[in-house]
């Protein structure tokens, strides 16, 4: 799969600039180290003593941020994979065939409508549905209203606009993410 290859191409470029980030450290510490011993052999014994300790602080803060910022990249990377992973979810989704769709799409109408008529004294919803999408919605009552912004899906809205009730893929999928990112983080990083 395609996908593999990049997910393991952003893996190894993260890997590569952590290794960098140490290795710049630690040359950083090599030449730090040498010249206090320079400074220290002038100074001598209680002098070295200091830079010493001195000098293995500053190696101990240069690696530990030269691991923090390569973890910070990794972490980033692995964050844009699976947002790339999301994105392309609903691109599929949006590709199905129109009686595929339909279905879906009818689906989510039905189960929205049946949340919608359990909360008494909300009235007649308004359907926010895309216009692409209006005449695959089989509920031919509907108030339909079309709207560009709606994607994947239909939200209900009351007349005067305080209750609405969204049933769309891409709020699903915001909705798993919290149950779906781990799982896809062990799947995919292992």
């Amino acid at each position: 799969m395609p996908q593999d290859a990049l997910l393991k191409t952003f893996e190894e470029d993260a890997i590569t600039q952590s290794n960098s980030i140490i290795n710049d450290a630690e040359e950083a510490v090599k030449e730090m180290m040498k010249t206090a011993e320079e400074e220290a052999l002038e100074s001598g014994g209680e002098r070295k003593k200091e830079l010493s300790i001195s000098l293995e602080r500053k190696r101990a803060a240069a690696l530990n941020g030269a691991r923090t910022h390569a973890a910070g990249d990794k972490l980033r990377t692995r964050h844009e994979i699976l947002e790339d992973t999301f994105r392309e979810a609903l691109e599929s989704l949006a590709a199905l065939p129109k009686q595929q769709y339909s279905e879906i799409l009818n689906g989510l109408y039905f189960e929205l409508k049946s949340e919608w008529e359990k909360n008494e004294g909300l009235g007649r919803p308004v359907v926010l549905l895309n216009p692409d999408d209006a005449a695959l919605l089989k509920d031919k009552a509907a108030n339909i209203r079309p709207d560009k912004e709606v994607a994947l899906g239909v939200i209900f809205t009351s007349e005067d606009g305080r209750a609405r009730f969204e049933n769309t893929l891409p709020s699903r999928i915001g909705k798993a993410k919290s149950g779906l990112v781990p799982a896809l983080n062990r799947l995919l990083f292992g």
